[in-house]
């Protein structure tokens, strides 16, 4: 398995370097560090500043390469040439630069690339609670499948979440939520079947695993776990339908995760 991790500044790349040396380690990944410049003049800049990032990384072997052009396009080929499989990038903002890796890039990279796309808010203590979102589907499974084995392998615990549409008016006299997900998974829906499934998958890997249903707008309520949970990392799915249409529906609800959430997010395609 190859990773691209890309690094824009120093010290500010910093989190994006030890969280994703962490998933590197975890993984098993080969690591490859990329740089983007606009001018071959900064290239001896940008050598040297990667060599500074290489040793900040817990890892023996690691490559280097700069590009030059435009961050996203740049990254994306890069990606695609190297057939990487995951690309890791920062999702900090400076005050007072022109970051060439700004909030728009990272969100680019996570919503254009083939490969998974990991974005760093911050680097946790542990990899001890992954939030994963499903939507229940059969084609969330290789998303299940990623998470249980990144869990398993960092020890980690996990919540999988998944949001209804707002509770139906015979609901509303329920005191408590779990009530709706008893009767949720009694159902023989797709749905059901397929949350009872990917439950399984992650007992079936020995991985602490707890089902919480939210009921509400999807982006609003991800967001709400998000900031009401204590997770070092949130797993979600590429959105698969990628148009105009859907975004006038439900507008881009990968890339509106990946910008607004203040935890790092794995995107996994299937």
């Amino acid at each position: 398995m190859k990773m691209l991790i890309c690094v824009s500044k120093l010290p500010y790349a910093e989190a994006t370097l030890s969280f994703g040396g962490l998933i590197a380690a975890v993984e098993g990944a080969d690591v490859t560090l990329l740089t983007v410049v606009d001018d071959e003049i900064k290239r001896p800049l940008a050598e040297e500043m990667l060599a500074r990032a290489q040793m900040l990384l817990p890892i023996a072997q690691v490559e280097t390469a700069v590009s030059f052009g435009s961050p996203v396009a740049a990254i994306l080929k890069q990606a695609e040439s190297g057939q990487y499989a995951t690309i890791v990038i920062g999702g900090h903002i400076l005050s007072g630069f022109l970051d060439r890796f700004a909030p728009s890039t990272m969100k680019k990279v996570a919503t254009k690339a083939a490969a998974n796309v990991l974005v760093v808010r911050e680097n946790p203590a542990a990899l001890d609670h992954i939030l994963v979102c499903t939507a229940g589907r059969e084609v969330d499974r290789p998303l299940i499948e990623k998470s249980a084995s990144l869990a398993k392998e960092a020890d980690a615990k996990v919540t999988l979440l998944f949001v209804s549409a707002p509770v139906p008016v015979m609901y509303t006299g329920l005191k408590t939520m779990d009530e709706t997900l008893a009767e949720l998974l009694k159902s023989d829906t797709l749905q059901a079947r397929e949350l009872k499934w990917s439950v399984q998958h992650f007992k079936d890997n020995s991985i602490d695993v707890k089902l919480k249903l939210r009921s509400g707008i999807i982006t609003d309520e991800i967001h709400h776990e998000i900031n009401e949970g204590s997770y070092a990392l949130v797993i979600v799915g590429a959105q698969t339908e990628n148009n105009l249409w859907s975004e006038l529906l439900v507008g881009n609800i990968t890339g509106d995760i990946v910008e607004l959430s203040a935890t790092s997010v794995f995107v996994v395609r299937s």
